[in-house]
């Protein structure tokens, strides 16, 4: 009598036990530190394109409303620009024929510029870089409202010489070839002076 009321209590024991472990464990596994840390980084910023024009997320055809998530690499072509939206962080409008490769956590974003022209808008208490090559080519320390406006050395140096190059090359190659002409017209006639003679 005693030993079968000891072996159904027993049993009663682990059944209570092993419930009560399983009510538990899920509880358990939604409040792990690791669930916590990895949730913030599921956020993904709004990609707005013009006239919801696709351009390219890491490969692949993106259109406006699409979600890009922190690492991504990101090319817009010609006539199609496109914008990436963090509220309350940050925005960041990329130019066409761009490639960037964009980084973003909690109050923080970079911005890895491999071709073109990007514009950074960073709202206080979000700090901010963009960098080409690896050189830091603007930062926002987070203190206020800032806005980078970066294009890369290429289009940088094409747009500050526009117009002056192709100008004076033309007259340059003139130049050159009058005084060859100046030159040459002495060695053709012989060093004759071809001044009109005098009655």
């Amino acid at each position: 009598m005693n030993s079968n009321f000891k072996r159904m209590a027993t049993a009663i024991t682990v059944a209570l036990v092993f419930g009560a472990g399983m009510i538990y464990l899920p509880v358990s596994l939604a409040g792990s530190p690791n669930d916590l840390v990895v949730l913030p980084q599921q956020a993904g910023a709004i990609l707005t394109t013009r006239n919801n024009q696709p351009i390219s997320v890491n490969g692949s055809s993106a259109v406006g409303g699409a979600t890009v998530m922190s690492g991504a690499t990101v090319e817009t072509p010609g006539q199609v620009n496109a914008s990436l939206t963090f509220p309350s962080q940050f925005t960041l409008d990329i130019s066409p024929g761009s490639s960037i490769i964009i980084e973003f956590s909690a109050n923080s974003v970079k911005v890895t510029l491999i071709k073109g022209c990007v514009s950074l808008h960073t709202r206080k208490g979000t700090t901010g870089e963009i960098v080409y090559g690896q050189d830091v080519r603007g930062r926002a320390d987070g203190s206020k409202d800032t806005k980078l406006d970066i294009c890369d050395p290429i289009i940088a140096a094409s747009q500050g010489t526009t117009g002056g190059a192709n100008v004076g090359t033309p007259g340059a190659l003139i130049f050159s070839a009058g005084a060859v002409t100046a030159e040459l017209i002495p060695i053709i006639i012989g060093g004759r002076n071809i001044s009109p003679a005098r009655p």
